[in-house]
């Protein structure tokens, strides 16, 4: 899907700038649409979980895992 290769092939900045608050919908988004491809119901629901929770606070564990490892958490 496009969307998943425009998000991976981003540069580091681009993917930071994303995981901030309320621009950090965006990589829930991502997370959701990954588990949807795969047919794995768990990460579906963690998925939908975490894009409810992104707004608030799942921005900071997204940042963190952005900067150490280049992706976020639970993304298959």
């Amino acid at each position: 899907m496009e969307y998943i290769k425009w998000m991976e092939g981003q540069s580091k900045a681009i993917k930071i700038l994303l995981a901030l608050p309320f621009l950090d919908i965006t990589w829930a988004i991502y997370r959701l649409v990954k588990a949807i491809l795969a047919k794995d119901t768990m990460s579906i629901v963690i998925a939908i979980v975490i894009l409810c929770l992104a707004p608030y606070f799942w921005w900071i564990i997204d940042l963190v895992f952005i900067i150490v490892k280049d992706n976020v958490p639970f993304v298959k």
